[in-house]
């Protein structure tokens, strides 16, 4: 499989489409039945559920059973999503990328608006556009800092 470096820029666009798609308003709720979890679900009944589930299945074409196995797997910053992302999509993100993607889900994790949750994503996405080198994964498995 090839690999494909998302970059930084592309998480900005991404997540303007997802900005337009689902309205700066738009603040993300888990299902009923999952209430108790503390994050966010990438996959719910088949669809992509999450902001980041969104993005990558609009954007980059991430299918809903990756999604689906996402979910046991940690937030995106994780380095079991990371590994899955890599192995089954041939997805890797430069450090940039993946903490503005990070940015993104905590704040939409603690009930911000897309609209906030964009504003701090952009804030890290645009600090270092020269930092685009890819994620060592072998960092997050043992849980050093990506950034």
């Amino acid at each position: 499989m090839t690999l494909r470096l998302v970059t930084a820029h592309e998480i900005h666009v991404a997540l303007n489409a997802l900005l337009e798609k689902k309205g700066s308003e738009f603040v993300y709720r888990l299902p009923r039945r999952d209430i108790s979890l503390p994050a966010c679900r990438y996959e719910v009944d088949g669809c992509p559920s999450c902001g980041i589930g969104v993005m990558l299945h609009d954007s980059f074409h991430v299918d809903t059973d990756l999604l689906t196995l996402m979910d046991g797997s940690g937030g995106i910053a994780e380095y079991g999503t990371q590994l899955k992302l890599k192995e089954e999509q041939g997805l890797v993100f430069t450090a940039r990328a993946l903490k503005g993607m990070e940015v993104f889900q905590i704040y939409q994790d603690d009930g911000h608006t897309y609209n906030d949750a964009w504003i701090r994503a952009v804030d890290e996405l645009t600090t270092d556009w020269d930092d685009e080198s890819p994620v060592d994964l072998e960092c997050l498995r043992v849980g050093a800092s990506y950034v």
